[in-house]
């Protein structure tokens, strides 16, 4: 999916951090790999599956960049992208794999490669970041993040 496709159906899309906390609501969570799996996997089940997406980097990366990335990864990591790199293009946009969420969590903890997460039913936007945080947007109403992240 391209990011216009995402825009299409109805997703927060910021090209930047500062734009996007200018543009909407915004507060920064903290949360290693494990808390963002459940959190993100929560909002999964609330939005629907057709309603939750990931950017994903990984397949624009130079060859050596991908190398660097890998060896951040279990050998059934690799082997899951490598049987993904089969059928994608330019995509970046990605639905919620389970597996491909664990990944992208993991790659956002060790500042390997970035993701950013996006659901469109009660929408919002959680941007991955340095030193374990994530930017979440959101523009009305509730914030999404008080009704299970503890602080």
């Amino acid at each position: 999916m391209t990011e216009d496709q995402l825009k299409q159906k109805g997703a927060i899309y910021v090209t930047d951090v500062l734009t996007g906390m200018s543009v909407y609501s915004s507060y920064v969570v903290h949360m290693g790999r494990v808390e963002a799996k459940k959190w993100f996997l929560q909002l999964r089940e609330k939005n629907g599956e057709k309603n939750s997406f990931l950017d994903f980097y990984y397949f624009r990366l130079t060859k050596e960049e991908q190398k660097r990335v890998e060896s951040c990864l279990t050998s059934e990591e690799c082997l899951y992208l490598k049987e993904m790199a089969k059928e994608v293009q330019d995509d970046i946009i990605f639905q919620m794999e389970e597996k491909l969420l664990d990944i992208a969590v993991k790659l956002n903890e060790m500042e390997m490669l970035f993701s950013t997460f996006y659901y469109t039913g009660e929408k919002s936007t959680w941007w991955g970041n340095y030193g374990k945080e994530y930017v979440v947007f959101w523009d009305k109403g509730k914030c999404p993040v008080f009704s299970c992240v503890s602080k």
